[in-house]
């Protein structure tokens, strides 16, 4: 069994879903994102930022631009569960 170190959730704008992404490194995480951010052919109002969790925990999330941040989530209004 493979055990996945980070999880990362995508909100699909215009649909209530997510999608889940599990993998080992942050790197393969933002490759992700950065291909999701150019096939919806997202602009900064319309991204919503995925948050990164590490075994359940909250540890950061990606920008727009595919930098991750060790930061609280900056929109809480947007925030999951």
């Amino acid at each position: 069994m493979i055990k996945y170190k980070y999880q990362m959730q995508l909100k699909i704008q215009k649909e209530t879903m997510s999608i889940n992404f599990d993998f080992k490194k942050l790197s393969a995480l933002k490759k992700i994102l950065y291909l999701y951010i150019n096939r919806y052919d997202l602009d900064t109002r319309s991204f919503i930022p995925p948050q990164v969790y590490m075994k359940k925990k909250y540890v950061g999330y990606f920008s727009y631009n595919c930098k991750f941040w060790r930061k609280k989530y900056p929109n809480k209004h947007l925030k999951w569960g």
